[in-house]
């Protein structure tokens, strides 16, 4: 209706003042002002007339063409408030959703744009955890709620699999594993490769105190400041722990056969513990990069802006990037001395890799807030170097998640990772269920469980703005009756219900004049303003837009249920045709909405 009402208005606008415009439409917050409101302020400059007496000219013109679906026009100061016959608009929304169904609430003001979002991009040293949840979930979802846009999305993951960090799990593994395997420890790879991480540092910290003791080092007298640099300056340069790894790393890069064969056996072990998490989340890729492969990309892009005078080298012969001063501060580095690259060396080869693969419009990087300075220096060097669409690369930044302290177990001691928190939220999902008394066989519990958890912890992650820290509450996002994903997830298995008992009722020719109540109307305008959320949160890249509109459908049909003169079950089949389909809308747009959050919706709960 509300598409239906702008057409009219800027048609109007056309045959009776000559100029094409495009026409906002609002939503009064007050029903008694109307369903839609114009605000005429938005035509004063093209008309050259005052808002007011565009209002009162454009309610005089509607008055005398007597639209059939509109039943009352009314002007407030430079506003133009139209309510419309509810069963017209009843109507309109009953058929755009069964026309649709699966696809209600998509458009296409993405179409034939092109947008690669990153997202995930972990480190082959440990396992996933718990920030690459948020960020797997946050990623995954906006790339749904973009292909609903009509854009072509590609998803992609670059996975960290070099540099010093990676050389540390290698040679931990190395000197302390006695050959353990995932199949001989029971472990699954990410979770083997990420314990002599742990190892690494553990030995790493002993020979730091054999350090402070043979030099006779007071330690404690020293500040957090004079410790750091302290190791800084002293002890990381004298560590043979770190100089076998950096030689180690010296080793990879120069192609050292022998080194190549470890990386390899731990990183399959690594990607193929993280593939299982991918798959439990629900998550799939379209695209890996390997920053083993994209850095030597970098590098040459690095060494051609050297040629065209964007880089400049110093004296020790490492080469920097010029940065405006006022805006960055200090120039940056992109190439060590010795010739080995840098993270930010690494995206830059990635970046110019992305764009010949898929000449995006949009290039989403899916990172933490704590790099935002990174992302705003390497779309700069994008810039400098001539990458040609470095105007839509855009860093989707998000906040810290953290957990309850002692709510949930750590494998490592410092972390949670996903596995973890993804076993024991279908844990608490499973004695949830269970003690609602619910018929089902173990096989069903498991299945139901597993969707109500997943459901749950996704939920929970992207009802917030990507940029908001927040502690993530393991019961309070269980919870049937809170504002959660299994209350919303109920909520559609409770309208599945109500349709499947009512199975003998056709929904055609139907009277929606019967519809009448005000908790009837709000459902409809909800149901209405569907396409428009989902266009806000692909604009923003804000899914916890979705999630609000969400709950709020599903706690407003369930007031409406609740306040159902007579039971719908009970009523004569003309009554409960038009419920029936206001009911069944609610569950399509249910199932479309939980979808693009990456949730599924179940028939039964």
């Amino acid at each position: 209706m509300r598409k239906k009402i702008e057409a009219l208005i800027k048609e109007l606008i056309k045959e009776n003042y000559s100029i094409e415009t495009d026409v906002k439409i609002d939503i009064p917050e007050m029903v008694e002002h109307g369903d839609f409101s114009i605000p005429c302020f938005q035509f004063a400059k093209p008309l050259k007339k005052s808002p007011q007496v565009i209002c009162s000219e454009i309610k005089t013109i509607l008055d005398d063409k007597k639209i059939s679906y509109i039943q009352e026009i009314n002007n407030v100061n430079a506003y133009l408030n139209i309510k419309v016959k509810k069963s017209d608009y009843f109507k309109e929304i009953f058929e755009q959703v069964t026309n649709n169904k699966n696809k209600y609430g998509y458009s296409d003001i993405g179409k034939n744009q092109t947008v690669l979002i990153e997202f995930s991009s972990p480190n082959t040293n440990k396992p996933l955890h718990l920030g690459h949840v948020r960020n797997n979930v946050l990623g995954n979802s906006v790339s749904k709620i973009h292909e609903a846009c009509g854009y072509n999305v590609a998803k992609a993951n670059l996975i960290n699999d070099r540099g010093i960090h990676i050389c540390k799990s290698m040679l931990a593994w190395k000197k302390f594993s006695d050959g353990e395997t995932p199949q001989s420890s029971g472990l699954k790879g990410d979770h083997l490769v990420g314990k002599y991480y742990v190892i690494f540092d553990k030995k790493l910290k002993e020979e730091e105190e054999e350090f402070i003791k043979t030099n006779n080092i007071d330690f404690s007298k020293m500040t957090d400041l004079e410790k750091d640099k302290f190791k800084e300056e002293q002890f990381y340069p004298n560590s043979k722990l770190l100089e076998e790894a950096r030689e180690m790393l010296r080793k990879w890069e120069s192609g050292d056969s022998e080194t190549l064969e470890l990386w390899k056996k731990l990183d399959k072990w690594a990607v193929d513990g993280m593939d299982e998490t991918y798959k439990n989340l629900g998550i799939k890729f379209d695209k890996y990069y390997r920053e083993s492969q994209t850095y030597m990309h970098g590098k040459k892009y690095v060494l051609e802006g050297l040629e065209k005078g964007i880089c400049y080298q110093k004296e020790d012969g490492s080469i920097w990037v010029s940065l405006p001063k006022k805006e960055f501060g200090n120039d940056k580095l992109l190439l060590r001395s010795d010739g080995t690259s840098v993270y930010m060396t690494q995206d830059i080869g990635t970046s110019f890799l992305k764009h010949e693969d898929y000449n995006m419009d949009k290039s989403v990087y899916v990172v933490g807030s704590e790099q935002e300075y990174h992302f705003k220096v390497l779309f700069k060097i994008l810039e400098l170097l001539g990458l040609e669409k470095y105007q839509g690369c855009y860093h989707l930044s998000y906040g810290m998640i953290e957990l309850p302290e002692g709510k949930m177990k750590s494998r490592e001691g410092t972390v949670v990772d996903a596995d973890d928190l993804m076993e024991e939220m279908n844990d608490k999902a499973k004695e949830e269920i269970i003690s609602r008394n619910r018929p089902f066989t173990e096989e069903e519990l498991g299945d139901i469980s597993n969707i109500v958890a997943l459901g749950a912890l996704k939920y929970y992650i992207l009802q917030y703005s990507s940029k908001t820290n927040f502690i993530f509450d393991p019961k309070a996002s269980i919870d049937f009756n809170g504002k959660t994903g299994p209350y919303i997830q109920y909520t559609h298995a409770r309208i599945s219900s109500l349709i499947n008992a009512i199975d003998n009722v056709k929904l055609e020719n139907i009277d929606f004049e019967r519809l009448k109540s005000p908790e009837e109307f709000y459902l409809l305008k909800l149901l209405e303003q569907f396409p428009y959320i989902i266009q806000k949160s692909c604009y923003y890249y804000n899914t916890s837009f979705l999630a609000e509109y969400l709950y709020d459908l599903a706690s407003s049909f369930n007031t409406f249920y609740s306040k159902s003169d007579v039971k719908i079950k009970e009523m004569e089949i003309e009554e409960q045709k038009p419920r029936l389909a206001l009911a069944y809308s609610c569950k399509v747009v249910l199932t479309n909405g939980l979808e693009l959050l990456g949730i599924t919706a179940p028939e039964r709960m």
